[in-house]
């Protein structure tokens, strides 16, 4: 079996379930961009948590699954966004890390997409995060009928 095939199921959530729709929660390795990843389809499945992306200098930048973040340089004192309790940084998700909004035409007119919000989406959607195997890495996908956004950390 390649590295690609294999395939793990994650625990279910206390509140959301692992599988809605026939959409289930996996880990797996895959190619994107030429570079191995580790790849966490569904995201938007489980609860937020965090990541760290390690750096060879003396960055540090700590990344929430629904796109919160806070990064710096050395230690705390010299952070770019808030350095908070990790609770704290979950609720400013819309106001610390990417933030784009799209104006989609759709049939019944323009509407407005706000990839990684949580602010009323009027299409289903599905989040996907990708981590390089070095850990300094991530890649958050949103993708909804027709369209995909993606925003990288490097």
């Amino acid at each position: 079996m390649s590295i690609e095939d294999q395939k793990t199921s994650l625990p279910r959530t206390n509140k959301r379930p692992a599988a809605i729709g026939g959409r289930q929660v996996n880990t797996e390795y895959r190619q994107l961009d030429g570079e191995q990843v580790h790849c966490l389809t569904h995201v938007n499945r489980l609860d937020p948590f965090f990541m760290s992306l390690v750096s060879g200098d003396d960055h540090w930048m700590f990344v929430a699954s629904n796109g919160a973040l806070t990064c710096g340089r050395s230690h705390s004192d010299q952070a770019l966004f808030p350095y908070l309790s990790s609770d704290k940084l979950l609720d400013l998700r819309e106001s610390t890390g990417p933030k784009t909004i799209l104006r989609v035409p759709r049939a019944s007119g323009i509407c407005c997409w706000e990839p990684f919000s949580d602010r009323g989406h009027a299409f289903e959607i599905e989040r996907h995060l990708y981590k390089n195997v070095l850990g300094s890495q991530i890649t958050f996908e949103e993708i909804k009928p027709a369209l995909i956004y993606i925003w990288v950390s490097t």
